[in-house]
């Protein structure tokens, strides 16, 4: 897994090109979208997911959190690290 940028002027990403920006599988996301390590993940009109800039910016720091050897179980359950995106509109 690497790091990534998130392109600025993009607002909405389909899953082909948020696997092209993060290196992350198809199967990856799937997978982070049920643990509910990235919130929900909207469809589009023809069913497919749309990733928004916070749920890439989520993918960020699970990436983050990936690289540095830490274990993913702490950002849910009964160690959460709260997703700020979530959290804000409670």
């Amino acid at each position: 897994m690497r790091l990534f940028t998130i392109p600025a002027e993009q607002t909405a990403f389909s899953t082909k090109e948020v696997v092209a920006i993060t290196g992350m599988t198809k199967d990856a996301l799937r997978y982070y979208e049920q643990q509910r390590l990235i919130g929900p993940v909207p469809r589009n009109h023809n069913n497919y997911r749309q990733y928004s800039r916070q749920n890439l910016e989520r993918l960020q720091f699970v990436a983050t959190f990936r690289q540095l050897g830490l274990d993913l179980k702490l950002l849910s359950g009964d160690g959460h690290i709260p997703n700020r995106a979530r959290e804000s509109k409670n």
